[in-house]
This record gives structure tokens, C-alpha cells and sequence, in this order.
């Protein structure tokens, strides 16, 4: 179950009615800030309290917190609907500079922690990270870093992502947050991902332009001469490093690559090598998408960002283990939930390998058990469902129906819903219609209609969503409000308006004493005419 709350207050809990917000969906995605959207209607409790850029929503499943999002814009409709978009907390990290600096023999861990500081140096305590766990390492243990006044974050994409790997994560311990910079994310699911029951798609590219199989490796510049560093006075005064066996495949192929921050031509060599086994052969990659079968089984493991699922796919050649890259999630809408992995291997022949990792024999006998077929594509779907929850506060009973259907060029789904919520002071019923048209895959449209009766005590009140007048019925009085402003109620055998428009005829009197009519006439004028009395 997804639960949402906005400042540490209840936003969004599918249990109740009065928490609801439409179409919530979150995506997550390994080094990136990921983000959520959601609509929200002004009948909900915390409709003027979401801020821009100060308001942080935190997303949890199962109890466990998927993430924290800040609000990043905010759009209302002619309805007075909102559609609030945020981004991750990552996003946090683009709120300061690294103001500029250069730093000499640091290790990764080291360097990893000024950048953090520099950043909570310029931001306010909410926005602040405390670094947590530093697995990734630099062969020579020592770094050598110039800034000149980059985002942190594009700082950390730079410095450290694009030339050492690794993941950037973000915990909680207690109400401390903490990033971390890791080499794995360390979970390896107990799920299994297989052909013909949960892969959706599979994507296989391979590239060759970048490969080189001979490499110049060049280092930091003399301060005198400014030349660079190679590698001739520990390679038998050569400055170049290859890979026979890839010269043998794809032939001489000779670039450069440059490591600034080396100054000793013993570690440019090493450095020179370790980039040689990266660049000497053409890259795999391999993208796929799949279900998350803990959709269908609770009991199963549900997948989370980072982590390392064994892939079976025989008629592509695939097993092995890949990465969780993107989580793409729909809280009201599971079946509509993907998952992307992703993994990148470098290969001599244009084969993809079998993995040669052990299988996890128990494992997989217990997942099998566990599985159960899932359809992941339907033309029409009719879905009736009816639910009764009750808690210590309330009684729901919520009935709905779901209508699905597709065509070639067009797509219509309405979701037609009724709620009916009793707690000890109020019964409110909500009638609610969304309906989504997309027509050619091109054009979207959108509407949300919620018209609602509230029965308070003895007051009873009509609404609708996005509509500026109300009436609220008690024992006393009938009542007309504009804005939440009274303009007009009736009360003790008497009608009190602020403003009255009379079309046709104003008649003063009884039927057993007679009236008198008060007519306007076509020429302007106003004339007043005595009606007798009924006998």
C-alpha cells in the first residue's frame, strides 16, 4: 500500500476518502533525482498548504519510504484542480555551487565529503546531507580536483559518476538523511525475471565507436615545460599501452585519454591499462522492462531501485544478473507499473554470454512456487469491484466501476466511482467521474468532475467541485452561500436576499385578503393593479 504525506502530514492514503489524490505516480531512477505527480481537488484537507519549493512530499510503500520529493510547480485548472509536479531530493544538491578550488592527494572518501560540506554550507538544514557509506575507490587512492563554481551536483556527475562509476543513494537514520556514494547498491532479489511471464521488452544495442586497441595515456602537465605526463620511463620508452588480441579482431585503432590528476608515470600506467581493458572492446548494452511480480504476491520481494535480479531468457541467451535502473510506478494503477534494467558488458565476438554466476537453486525452487501469470496487455477490461473497510473511526463502503477500451486511433477510459464515508460526526457521499480521452496517441484531454452531499449534524450540504455557490439546509433556516459568503436564506416565514431580480410580476398580499401586483410594462413603466381575493 502507497501512503503520501506532505510535511509530515497524511496527503494521500487509498483507505480513506478524504486523503484521495488522482493519478499519483512516481518514477525513480538510479543517479538521477527522479520525480511524482499527482492532482489534487480543493476539497482536500491540504489543498492551500502544498508550497513551491518548500513543501517536501514523502512517498512510502508497505511502510517502507520509497523517497522524498520537493514541489517543484504547481498548475490549476479552470476547475481549481491543481497538478502538483516535484523532484527527488537529489535535486537538493543543485541548490549550491562548488565555489572554486583546487584539491591535491585526496582519496575518493575524502574528497567525497568536501564536496557534501561545501554544499551544506549553502543551503539551509533542511536541504543538508550527512555522508553516510564510501565504497568506491580510486586505484591510486589519491585524487586531484580543481572546481571552478559548477552545481554540486553537476560537481559529483563530473568528478566522481563519469570517471570512477558508482551509484549516489540517499537514506534515512532516524531523521538524519544520509547520501552515500557506493559501488553496488548491495540487495540481490530473490526474484526472478523470465521470458513468457514477466518480461515485457528487451532491447540489445552494441557500439563500437569509442573502442581503441592502442592507448596513449597522458597525465598531469610539467609546471615548467607544461607537457604532459606519459608513460615512456616505465614502459621501455614507449607512450603508448595495447591489446593484442583486440588489434588482432578489430585492428589498430589508436587514441588518447587523459588523466590530469596523475603525476607519477608508474600510476599513469596502471590507470593507462585499466582504461585499455575498458575501451579495447565493443560495448553491450541491454535494456529491459519488466512486471514487478510482488503485484500479484505479496509474499514475493518487491523490486527496489539498485538492486540485482537474475534475468532468464533463453531464446535470447540471457542468464544473468542486472541491475535495477528505473522504477516507474503507478499507485492506482499497479498493473500499469515497469521496471527497467540494465546492464553493459564488453565483448571480443558479438555473442551475449551465458553468466557465469552460481545459481541460487533454492531460491529459484521457492520463486517458482511463489509466481503466478500475469496479462500485461488488454483491449477491453470491465472491472467491478466492491469494498467495505472499517476502522475505529469510520465505515466506508466504496463501489466502482471500470471501463477500458481501445482501438487503433483511439483510446477512452472513464472511471466512474462512489464514495460513502460515516465517522462519528459527519456521513459525506462523493460522486466522482474522471474520464481520459487520447485520440491518434496525439492529443489528451482531461476532465474531473466531483459534485458532493454532506450531511454534518443537522446540516445538510450540495456542492460541486469548482463551482463558487453552495446550499446548506438545517432546522432553522434554508441557506445560500457565493465564496462561503450567506447571499440569501429563508427563515421564520421570511425570504432575506441581498439582491432580487424580479422577470415578470411582484405580488404583495394573501389569497384570502387580496394583492396587490406590482407589473413592469413593455413601454418602461411600472404599474401596481389590486387582485381580489380568491372566494
Amino acid at each position: 500500500m502507497i501512503q503520501m504525506f506532505c510535511d509530515g502530514v497524511l496527503l494521500y492514503d487509498p483507505r480513506s476518502a478524504d486523503y484521495i489524490v488522482a493519478e499519483p505516480k512516481c518514477e525513480l531512477e538510479v543517479n538521477k533525482t527522479g520525480n511524482l505527480t499527482f492532482r489534487i481537488a480543493p476539497t482536500h484537507p491540504l489543498y492551500g498548504q502544498i508550497q513551491k519549493l518548500k513543501s517536501e512530499i514523502t512517498v512510502y510503500q508497505d511502510n517502507e519510504r520509497l523517497g522524498a520529493f520537493r514541489v517543484l510547480n504547481v498548475e490549476q485548472d479552470f476547475n481549481n484542480i491543481k497538478t502538483v509536479t516535484c523532484e527527488g531530493e537529489l535535486a537538493y544538491l543543485l541548490d549550491s555551487i562548488q565555489r572554486a578550488a583546487e584539491y591535491h592527494d585526496v582519496t575518493v572518501a575524502e574528497y567525497f565529503a568536501i564536496v557534501i560540506a561545501n554544499h551544506n554550507a549553502d543551503v539551509d538544514s533542511s536541504k543538508q546531507f550527512t555522508v553516510g557509506s564510501v565504497t568506491v575507490t580510486d586505484p591510486n587512492d589519491s585524487l586531484y580536483r580543481i572546481h571552478s563554481y559548477e552545481n554540486t551536483w553537476e560537481c559529483i556527475e563530473d568528478k566522481l559518476l563519469d570517471r570512477l562509476g558508482g551509484y549516489i543513494r540517499i537514506r534515512m537514520s532516524g531523521n538524519t538523511r544520509l547520501i552515500d556514494y557506493v559501488t553496488s547498491y548491495g540487495n540481490v532479489n530473490p526474484q526472478i525475471i523470465r521470458f513468457g511471464e514477466n518480461i515485457l521488452d528487451l532491447v540489445r544495442e552494441v557500439r563500437g565507436e569509442n573502442v581503441a586497441t592502442v592507448l596513449v595515456p597522458l597525465g598531469a602537465a610539467d609546471e615548467e615545460t607544461g607537457e604532459k605526463l606519459t608513460v615512456k620511463s616505465v614502459n621501455d620508452g614507449l607512450d603508448y599501452i595495447e591489446d593484442t588480441e583486440a588489434i588482432q579482431t578489430y585492428g589498430r585503432i589508436v587514441k588518447t585519454v587523459e588523466f590530469d590528476d596523475v603525476t607519477v608515470a608508474s600510476n599513469l600506467l596502471t590507470k593507462g591499462y585499466s582504461e585499455l581493458a575498458k575501451v579495447s572492446k565493443p560495448t553491450i548494452t541491454l535494456t529491459m522492462t519488466a512486471v514487478d511480480l510482488h503485484l500479484v504476491d505479496v509474499n514475493i520481494e518487491r523490486i527496489k531501485i539498485g538492486d540485482s535480479i537474475r534475468v532468464l531468457s533463453e531464446p535470447h541467451g540471457l542468464d544473468e544478473y542486472m541491475i535495477v535502473q528505473k522504477l516507474q510506478i503507478d499507485f492506482q494503477h499497479p498493473e500499469n507499473s515497469v521496471v527497467t534494467l540494465g546492464a553493459v558488458k564488453q565483448t571480443l565476438d558479438d555473442n551475449v554470454g551465458k553468466s557465469k554466476s552460481e545459481p541460487l537453486d533454492a531460491i529459484i525452487a521457492q520463486q517458482v512456487a511463489m509466481q503466478q501469470s500475469i496479462s500485461t496487455v488488454q483491449t477491453t477490461v470491465q472491472e467491478c469491484y466492491s469494498e467495505i473497510s472499517k476502522t475505529a473511526e469510520e465505515i466506508r463502503t466504496k463501489v466502482s466501476e471500470n471501463y477500458l477500451a481501445k482501438s487503433e486511433l483511439e483510446t477512452i477510459q472513464r472511471d466512474f466511482q462512489t464514495s460513502i464515508t460515516q465517522s462519528a460526526s459527519e456521513i459525506r457521499m462523493d460522486f466522482t467521474a474522471i474520464t481520459n480521452e487520447i485520440t491518434n496517441k496525439v492529443a489528451e484531454n482531461q476532465q474531473l468532475l466531483q459534485e458532493y452531499i454532506r450531511f454534518k449534524g443537522a446540516l445538510i450540504e450540495l456542492g460541486k467541485v469548482g463551482n463558487a455557490f453552495t446550499a446548506e439546509l438545517s432546522n432553522e433556516k434554508l441557506s445560500f452561500k457565493e465564496n462561503g459568503q450567506e447571499i440569501a436564506f429563508i427563515s421564520n416565514q421570511a425570504l432575506v436576499i441581498t439582491n432580487a431580480e424580479i422577470r415578470n410580476r411582484l405580488s404583495l398580499g394573501t389569497a384570502e385578503r387580496g394583492w396587490f401586483d406590482f407589473i413592469p410594462r413593455t413601454t418602461g413603466n411600472l404599474s401596481i393593479q389590486w387582485r381580489d381575493p380568491v372566494t
